[in-house]
């Protein structure tokens, strides 16, 4: 055998050694992204399962604090409600001044137990779209005086699941009631649109403000981002000391 064609084998053994390495390399790197591919998709179905269960926790709680509220605003209705009802009829007969001012008194009370009652118990939402029932609630805000109310929703068409709007309502609610303990606020503005499948719901005070870092783990905070969570939803809050609040909620239209 010449040198020639010893030097043509070498070569060519070297040649498929390197085609072998590198056939044997790209294999190794399809292993490879196939592993990471399948280790990424089992990642995000972990995270999926994960906040599905976290999500029908949430849900389970929220439906038996939807129910207490509602058994609540019942026996308010039915119990206190008929109670000062009779009182009521009772100090009817009674004409005199003395009994005048108890007389309001006690109608004032059936008109809060009723308000109240009605707040807690949202069976009647069910046939009402989310555009009437934030304009009620505004509308409370408005009636005593004390805030100057800016309605701008742009919702009136909207139709939503009756399990979306009782809980946008009750972060509404949420966001209302923190404005009227803690913001010293004279203006809230109602806000609402459809932007990218999503309803987008703001609620912005012009009060004190405060430190929404140092806030953040507030139960009114909390229980906004837990029941936004529940239906697959967000909530931000904005604030700075001095430039009012802004709650902000994001509502995916679609399941």
């Amino acid at each position: 055998m010449s040198q020639t064609q010893n030097t043509a084998d070498l070569i060519g053994t070297v040649i498929f050694a390197a085609v072998a390495f590198a056939a044997l390399g790209i294999f190794v790197l399809i292993l490879l992204f196939a592993y990471q591919k399948k280790y990424i998709k089992h990642l995000k179905e972990q995270e999926r399962l994960k906040l599905e269960n976290e999500r029908n926790i949430l849900n389970a709680q929220l439906e038996v604090k939807e129910q207490t509220l509602k058994d609540t605003g019942a026996d308010l209705h039915d119990n206190v409600g008929q109670l000062l009802s009779l009182i009521k009829l009772q100090l009817a007969h009674q004409k005199d001044d003395k009994t005048k001012y108890t007389r309001e008194l006690v109608q004032n009370a059936i008109d809060e137990v009723r308000e109240l009652s009605h707040r807690l118990n949202l069976e009647w939402a069910k046939d009402t779209n989310l555009n009437d029932v934030l304009e009620l609630e505004y509308k409370k805000l408005e009636k005593p005086g004390f805030f100057t109310v800016k309605n701008h929703l742009s919702i009136q068409d909207l139709e939503l699941s009756n399990n979306k709007k009782i809980i946008t309502l009750r972060c509404v609610q949420e966001a209302v009631q923190n404005i009227i303990k803690y913001a010293d606020a004279n203006e809230i503005t109602f806000f609402g649109e459809i932007q990218k499948q999503s309803l987008i719901i703001k609620i912005i005070d012009n009060g004190l403000g405060f430190d929404v870092e140092q806030t953040k783990k507030s139960a009114g905070l909390t229980n906004m981002a837990s029941r936004m969570k529940t239906i697959g939803g967000e909530f931000k809050i904005n604030s700075d000391f001095g430039n009012g609040t802004t709650c902000v909620f994001t509502i995916p239209l679609s399941d």
